[in-house]
């Protein structure tokens, strides 16, 4: 699913960074020591947020009108846009044990030239599903 919210950005008053937010996320916070980390740590925060509500069948906060947004003084007010669907083609990347069959003299010369049809298969999915 693709989400878009609001994310608040306010210098650090130490110069060190960023403190940001996502408001209509409760609980959504980070920092970054520059702009590149800062936007990718609250990215990386908020679509971890909404994967959290989409596995438990939590109802999903609704985004706020961006331009009712009141950007942080000396900060920003960007908006995310946020696709869980990625997020977990990203970070879920635990194994599944799958049993497949393939003929025995396929086994054996794939054995014998060091070919692992774990990866084999995984690359075949991934070019199959346009990954």
């Amino acid at each position: 699913m693709k989400y878009y919210y609001v994310a608040l950005f306010s210098p650090r008053p130490d110069g060190a960074g960023y403190d940001c937010q996502v408001p209509d996320l409760p609980h959504c916070f980070s920092f970054g020591q520059d702009l590149p980390q800062a936007l990718a740590m609250i990215q990386d925060a908020a679509a971890l947020m909404l994967v959290g509500y989409e596995d438990v069948g939590a109802p999903i906060p609704p985004a706020a009108d961006p331009l009712s947004m009141q950007k942080p003084e000396g900060g920003f007010a960007p908006l995310l846009s946020l696709d869980t669907d990625a997020y977990r083609r990203q970070t879920d990347t635990a194994p599944v044990r799958k049993s497949v069959s393939i003929p025995a003299w396929m086994d054996k010369l794939a054995r014998q030239r060091g070919i692992s049809c774990s990866q084999v298969l995984q690359e075949a999915l991934r070019q199959r599903l346009g990954e």
